[in-house]
């Protein structure tokens, strides 16, 4: 069967040699030979041809359901091998140094982001932390390769169809990074913070809404959207956007009353001053107008979240957001009857 060699490790011998041939260049034509080897980065061994060798694996992979059980321990083993060789180029980065800048995933990552997402569905939570934790240990200074992982997650997201064991994976994952400091403070905070709506399934509605057991899903993990409204929401303009988006669609659509009272919160403590965007005030009429095309007569039962209704309204009124007094309007007569 295929070899258990190590990429990573083939990749470190290699660069060894290339500094020793450095030194020896160096040692004996100072100044006609590249530069100090101290200063300069081996290519180690090319992602191109490590994609060559793997090719096999990745077809394996577009279907898992093929692979026999007597067969995935080693596909596993093979997996994570070249998550470390993946790795391997954006640890340590976040540092001071201004050149220190993020790369996007080689040709490796692009095959094996889809890899590793299809094989965590299919994984108990023990094994799939595994693969999922040292992507996301790297936070928001890899944010390249973090978010390409998001996205194939949600991609990936029922290729299993076991969905108790996917929203195990997905709970840990979401504690996980609100409990990181790489993904809300450092050089990289902003990528760190955008990405945590990404996985909190912003963006990725379309595909979330084609699966029906979602929405019990986010509904069981309304504490984690809970704490990461809290602490976040309020931080960056875009997020009021991007969890309006959610909140819109039918998978989030069980958190709507809750997410009205977020919203209201972080108007009172911003008291709306920062929200100076166009895409802030559009996404919260378009979702507070689905709440009333959608949940009137709930809102209109429950005191605290029509009043919360009213004051976003309100707010946006006075930001003069376009079709905001229409929305004013709406909003009087749905929820004043009886």
């Amino acid at each position: 069967g295929p070899s258990r060699a190590s990429p990573l490790l083939i990749a470190r011998r290699a660069e060894r040699l290339q500094r020793r041939r450095w030194v020896r260049e160096y040692t004996r034509v100072r100044g006609r030979f590249g530069g100090d080897p101290a200063k300069r980065r081996s290519a180690g061994l090319d992602p191109r041809f490590v994609l060559r060798a793997y090719a096999w694996l990745f077809e394996q992979m577009q279907d898992p359901s093929r692979i026999s059980p007597a067969e995935w321990p080693d596909r596993l083993d093979d997996l994570k091998q070249l998550l470390a060789f993946e790795l391997s180029g954006h640890e340590g980065r976040g540092g001071d140094d201004d050149n220190d800048r993020d790369e996007p995933p080689t040709a490796i990552g692009y095959e094996l982001m889809p890899a590793l997402t299809r094989a965590i569905t299919r994984l108990p939570a023990e094994q799939g932390v595994q693969i999922w934790q040292p992507i996301l240990a790297l936070g928001g200074q890899a944010h390249y390769i973090v978010r390409n992982f998001v996205e194939n997650w949600f991609l990936h997201f029922a290729s299993s169809g076991d969905m108790t064991l996917i929203a195990r994976h997905w709970r840990a994952m979401i504690e996980f990074a609100l409990a990181s400091p790489k993904w809300s403070s450092g050089r990289g905070w902003f990528h760190g913070q955008r990405m945590m709506c990404r996985l909190l399934g912003c963006g990725s509605e379309l595909s979330l809404d084609q699966i029906a057991a979602v929405r019990s899903v986010v509904h069981g993990m309304r504490d984690l959207y809970a704490s990461w409204a809290k602490d976040y929401l309020g931080r960056e303009e875009d997020h009021i956007a991007y969890i309006c988006g959610f909140l819109s669609s039918t998978s989030g659509s069980l958190l709507r009353f809750e997410g009205i009272q977020w919203l209201d919160n972080a108007a009172k403590a911003e008291d709306a001053h920062s929200w100076h965007r166009s895409t802030t005030g559009a996404a919260m009429v378009d979702f507070l107008d689905v709440v009333l095309s959608k949940n009137a007569d709930e809102v209109l039962a429950n005191g605290s979240v029509r009043n919360a209704l009213l004051r976003l309204v309100a707010i946006l009124v006075k930001r003069q957001v376009p079709a905001a007094l229409a929305l004013q309007e709406r909003a009087s007569a749905a929820l004043s009857r009886g």
